[in-house]
């Protein structure tokens, strides 16, 4: 009997079947805690689309540093 993990709630990792683990030592699914922890852990909080970002703007003059070191290097690029 195949099960179809297409509607299984948690993420399939090699290793052991919790619900038949004798017979079946292909995967071990993941908690959603645990889901949740791995995926905090590679990519880090990210707010949803209609949540704003709580993140603080850089200062306004580093930003024109920046912009007017950027353009310096391209035009030293394009000139010489």
């Amino acid at each position: 009997m195949q099960r179809d993990d297409s509607s299984f709630p948690f993420k399939p990792v090699p290793g052991l079947d919790p619900g038949n683990s004798d017979t079946d030592p292909e995967f071990l699914t993941a908690s959603p805690t645990a889901y949740l922890l791995d995926e905090l852990a590679l990519y880090g909080h990210r707010p949803g689309q209609d949540e704003p970002d709580p993140r603080p703007l850089p200062e306004p003059d580093a930003v024109q540093a920046q912009l007017d070191n950027a353009v310096e290097a391209l035009s030293a690029m394009l000139t010489g």
